[in-house]
């Protein structure tokens, strides 16, 4: 079996867990979305787009940056902010890859979150609890793939064009600080305000589940000092899948979950520079 599709089947079962822990009542509502997507249609397309994807269910991201920011940094409470920047790699049927069209050739799509939260920390200073989480989640279509995470520019400018948009209304995690490195989980529900329904059919995408593993070491194709402009945190490594869901669910959601792996520093891995 491929690292990749290990990989998928990894975040396959830690979706499903999730789905099960935060969102089991809409989750039964709610059934999954299967469908095309016609990049052609999107806002300024240029019509090199090739032909519509699909059908597919979910979008797979690549290695993407996070910066996450504690405030204070050393406190027994606080508040969180976070930034998460990414790129689709590949749109998937039952996490099997899909023919792309022109996607990374002629257009990109890029992810962009910011969340918020608050922190408090363990009696013996070991784990900071985090709840509270809000913020927000946009997929953009741009017909110049030109992401750069080392410059940070390239995810979300003036031409790139939002096609899939939500809100996170809740969600909650922790951080525990080991030896030799971190372990971080948090997990988000929210909602799916908004698709382009030129581009989406059926358009009826509500939701979606999606899972980001972040590390502070490995992946080591990405390379950043800052995300969406910020550059006073904590940079973190992460790989994000989503699942969409289908309207008409009252209660459709988003569903984020992350863990942080505790990773030693060996020679196989290289520390993330700036």
């Amino acid at each position: 079996m491929s690292s990749k599709t290990l990989s998928k089947h990894l975040k396959r079962n830690a979706i499903l867990t999730a789905g099960l822990v935060i969102a089991a009542p809409a989750a039964m509502a709610s059934t999954q979305w299967v469908g095309t997507a016609d990049y052609k249609l999107a806002p300024n397309a240029a019509g090199d787009e090739g032909p519509a994807v699909g059908p597919f269910d979910s979008y797979d991201f690549a290695p993407g940056a996070a910066m996450i920011k504690f405030t204070p940094n050393s406190a027994t409470s606080g508040t969180v902010e976070g930034w998460y920047q990414s790129y689709v790699r590949s749109h998937d049927l039952g996490f099997v890859g899909v023919s792309n069209g022109n996607l990374g050739s002629t257009y990109e799509l890029t992810a962009v979150a910011h969340f918020f939260g608050n922190y408090s920390n363990s009696i013996d200073g070991n784990t900071q609890s985090v709840d509270n989480m809000t913020g927000d989640v946009a997929l953009y279509f741009d017909t110049t793939p030109d992401h750069s995470f080392i410059n940070d520019t390239g995810f979300s400018d003036v031409n790139s064009q939002r096609i899939l948009w939500g809100s996170i209304n809740s969600g909650n995690g922790s951080l525990f600080k080991g030896t030799g490195g971190q372990e971080l989980t948090l997990n988000f529900a929210g909602a799916a305000s908004g698709s382009d329904q030129a581009v989406y059919s059926p358009n009826t995408i509500g939701g979606a589940d999606a899972f980001f593993s972040i590390t502070t070491k490995g992946l080591q194709s990405v390379n950043f000092n800052s995300v969406q402009g910020h550059a006073d945190g904590q940079k973190f490594v992460s790989d994000g899948y989503m699942q969409l869901t289908a309207v008409p669910v009252p209660t459709a959601v988003w569903l984020f979950g992350s863990g942080l792996l505790g990773l030693l520093s060996t020679g196989k891995r290289k520390k993330i520079t700036g």
